[in-house]
């Protein structure tokens, strides 16, 4: 079974709905949800305010 997990963040904290259009993305490695957050730090759109939106990849991708 496949488990994919998703999830938006603000800077500010506040916890919006997750989008049905993307505008673009950046693909990045981590272990766990926890670690992709750190890689934010930095990230224009989310220094920002904007909302970015966390999911899992199929392996296969």
């Amino acid at each position: 079974m496949l488990l994919f997990l998703r999830e938006c963040v603000r800077k500010n904290g506040t916890v919006p709905h997750i989008s049905a259009h993307l505008t673009g993305f950046i693909r990045v490695e981590a272990d766990r949800l926890e670690q992709a957050k750190c890689s934010l730090i930095g990230n224009p759109v989310f220094e920002a305010g904007g909302m970015v939106e966390i999911r899992e990849l199929p392996r296969d991708v």
